[in-house]
């Protein structure tokens, strides 16, 4: 039998516990003693919800599983720090749908100097998409380089002109 052993969150109604309530692709998977993560589905409207399912064996069978639902834009927004929320696009998409982004598509700006990568949960891969925002790019901008440029042609001016007088002193001393 595949008996659900315990859900999180818990069920209030107590239906959480019931052999009827075991996915076929827990049942199927079930002898593998794997975690795996469920996508959801494509037609789904409302909030996404992720489904992670870890099958328990006993005896070297399967005895049952163990479900945990969460709310993926809820989860990633509490692990983004607050320097990376407020500088950041971050975007977190399965093979179906977009399941995290911390701010709304008018504010992506520098979509060219988006990176990709991609983030590895058990048995899915989510792509990760970090995008700076404008505000950050424009606090990068710093005098710094144009001042260093200014005073290296400065000082490679002031050196010529040094040049120039030792040269001229030694030819009119030669005289």
């Amino acid at each position: 039998p595949c008996r659900q052993r315990w859900s999180e969150p818990i069920d209030p109604s107590g239906n959480d516990f019931v052999d009827t309530d075991c996915p076929e692709v827990v049942r199927s998977l079930s002898t593998l003693g794997a975690i795996f993560v469920m996508d959801p589905p494509e037609d789904a409207r409302g909030p996404t919800v992720l489904e992670a399912y870890a099958t328990i064996q006993r005896h070297d069978a399967p005895d049952g599983f163990m479900r945990a639902t969460f709310n993926p834009a809820e989860l990633f927004d509490l692990a983004l720090t607050a320097q990376v929320a407020s500088n950041f696009d971050v975007q977190i998409r399965s093979a179906r749908r977009l399941l995290f982004q911390n701010r709304a598509a008018a504010d992506v700006s520098q979509s060219e100097l988006a990176q990709l990568g991609t983030i590895q949960v058990y048995d899915r891969k989510w792509q990760l998409r970090v995008t700076p925002t404008a505000q950050f790019i424009l606090r990068q901008h710093s005098w710094l380089p144009t001042g260093i440029l200014v005073a290296g042609l400065l000082l490679s001016l002031l050196v010529a002109l040094v040049v120039r007088a030792v040269l001229v002193a030694k030819l009119r001393s030669a005289w």
